[in-house]
């Protein structure tokens, strides 16, 4: 059975006013999101069928959607970093994380990818570097595992070496 949307509008509509004066979000958006379960809840109905008047599935449907995305969303703000001065963060920690980055960038590329290899700390570097050297590891490491060849793996020791101090 086909139905029509503008049957539903007060539903819709009514739903959206009632949730915007407990969450203040935006009664546009919260319509918009309205007729969206409604399609969604037509077509389920076309499928499967309700158990229930179409209104009161709805209703129902509309209301869980509205709290679900409220949540979702105040979880989200309490999850969203708060911006700090840059000079704060480089007092607590000790160094500019800024600087740090700039450092990275201009890394090698070779050295670059040891670093993220470093990062992550695969098993099978963890299981060379108990037995061998972090040089010999690492080599071996990367001949192995990650198919490097010779001339790349001296290229970055070589690069580690001119711009580190070893």
């Amino acid at each position: 059975m086909k139905r029509n949307w503008k049957d539903y509008e007060g539903i819709v509509k009514g739903m959206a006013y009632k949730f915007t004066f407990t969450t203040k979000e935006s009664v546009e958006d919260l319509i918009q999101e309205g007729y969206v379960c409604f399609i969604e809840l037509a077509n389920l109905e076309e499928r499967e069928g309700l158990d229930c008047p179409f209104e009161a599935a709805l209703s129902n449907y509309i209301k869980q959607v509205f709290i679900s995305c409220f949540y979702l969303r105040k979880k989200a703000q309490k999850n969203t970093a708060i911006l700090v001065d840059i000079t704060k963060v480089d007092n607590l920690l000790g160094y500019n994380p800024v600087k740090f980055m700039d450092t990275y960038l201009s890394l090698p590329q070779e050295v670059k990818e040891l670093a993220n290899i470093m990062i992550s700390t695969p098993k099978e570097l963890i299981s060379l570097l108990r037995k061998e050297t972090f040089k010999k590891a690492v080599t071996v490491y990367l001949k192995e595992y990650q198919g490097w060849g010779k001339p790349r793996i001296k290229t970055l020791w070589s690069e580690i070496e001119r711009n580190f101090v070893v």
